[in-house]
């Protein structure tokens, strides 16, 4: 993905350019807000290298489809690597 991509709102960022691990993403297309959210990469992918990113091959389970926008919770189990991430 690059800068002003649309992307769909089930999404997990695993990867983010800044070294912090932030992503700002713009919401108005879901719930009609028009600033940046910032959202955080898993504690667990900060030190992932770009060419390890295709080598994932995990379990993720989260929350079904539902009404409400303002959360998300899951967790990624990728075993071959050692991580397990929660994310909300």
């Amino acid at each position: 993905m690059k800068n002003l991509d649309q992307i769909p709102c089930d999404l997990l960022i695993i990867k983010s350019s800044m070294e912090s691990g932030l992503a700002f993403v713009d919401t108005k297309n879901l719930d009609g807000e028009t600033n940046l959210k910032e959202k955080l990469i898993p504690p667990s992918f900060k030190t992932l290298k770009l060419e390890e990113l295709d080598k994932i091959n995990g379990v993720m389970q989260c929350d079904s489809p539902n009404e409400y926008l303002d959360a998300w919770e899951g967790n990624l189990s990728v075993p071959e690597m050692n991580i397990l991430a929660s994310f909300t």
